[in-house]
């Protein structure tokens, strides 16, 4: 799937902040959504 970076399940950590501030936003306004847990830097390349 082209979205998922090859499918490995990882995202960037830009991608990762814009999730959770999307989700905080949301859940501000009402609206039933899903909440991220954490985001672990692995130190890839």
């Amino acid at each position: 799937m082209p979205w998922s970076r090859g499918g490995d399940g990882r995202l960037t950590q830009k991608g990762g902040m814009r999730e959770m501030l999307a989700s905080e936003t949301l859940e501000a306004m009402d609206v039933n959504t899903s909440k991220s847990f954490s985001l672990v830097e692995t130190g890839e390349a």
